[in-house]
C-alpha cells in the first residue's frame, strides 16, 4: 500500500492512553460522532478533535494523517493495552486500523490529503455556541470539514424544541411562533458577529 494511503506509528500505549482521555472529556452525547485528527509530525503524534488538543512525543513513523471517530480510540487503546508492551505499532488506512496484528474495522477512518483543523469551539459548546459558528462560517462545506455536522443538526433540532415549548406557552398572549424564532435567531446572530471577529483575527 502506497505510504501516502496510510498513517504508520509506534507510539507509547500509557502516553497515548492519556492523550485519548483528554480527548473524551465533556464529549458526552457527541462522543460517538465527533471526528479526531492524528498527525504525526517529526517525532510527535497530535490528536485534536472538537475543542480539545493533545500531543505526545516519542512516536516513531513518517510524517502524516489519519481521521477516526473519538470513540473508536478507545477500543484502539483497549486492543494496545492487551499487548501488554510499552510501544505499540499502529497502521491507519481507509476503512481501517491496526493495531500489531488485530484490526478494527469503521467506514469512518480516513486518510485525508491535509491536516484539517476541527472546530474551533468548546469540546462543551451549547446549541447557540454552535449555531453560531455555523452563522459565521455561512459555508455547508466548512462546517463539515470542521466536523461539526452533527453538532450543527443536533443544534438546530434542540433550537426547534425550545422554540415550539416557549410558543406554546405564549401563544395565548398572541405571540406567534415566527416572533420566537425571530428572537431566537437575531440572539445567534449577535454572536455570530463575535465570532466572525474572533476568526477574522486568527
Amino acid at each position: 500500500m502506497p505510504a501516502k494511503m496510510r498513517l504508520e506509528f509506534v507510539a507509547p500505549v500509557k502516553d497515548l492512553r492519556k492523550a485519548v482521555k483528554e480527548l473524551l472529556v465533556n464529549r458526552d452525547e457527541f462522543k460517538g460522532t465527533d471526528r479526531a485528527t492524528l498527525t504525526v509530525r517529526d517525532g510527535v503524534l497530535e490528536l485534536a478533535s472538537v475543542g480539545t488538543e493533545a500531543a505526545i512525543e516519542a512516536v516513531e513513523g513518517e510524517n502524516g494523517v489519519a481521521r477516526a471517530p473519538v470513540n473508536l480510540l478507545e477500543k484502539m487503546i483497549e486492543t494496545a493495552e492487551s499487548y501488554k508492551r510499552d510501544r505499540v505499532r499502529f497502521t491507519f488506512a481507509s476503512g481501517v486500523v491496526q493495531i500489531e496484528r488485530f484490526k478494527l474495522r469503521d467506514r469512518a477512518i480516513s486518510i485525508p490529503p491535509k491536516p484539517e483543523k476541527p472546530g474551533a469551539v468548546p469540546v462543551n459548546a451549547t446549541p447557540a455556541d454552535i449555531l453560531a459558528v455555523r452563522a459565521a462560517l455561512d459555508d455547508d462545506l466548512k462546517v463539515k470539514k470542521q466536523g461539526l455536522t452533527t453538532r450543527v443538526m443536533t443544534a438546530i433540532e434542540k433550537r426547534d424544541a425550545a422554540v415550539t415549548a416557549a410558543w406554546e406557552a405564549l401563544k395565548e398572549f398572541g405571540v406567534e411562533k415566527d416572533e420566537v424564532y425571530e428572537l431566537v435567531n437575531g440572539h445567534v446572530r449577535a454572536m455570530a458577529r463575535g465570532v466572525k471577529k474572533v476568526l477574522a483575527a486568527e
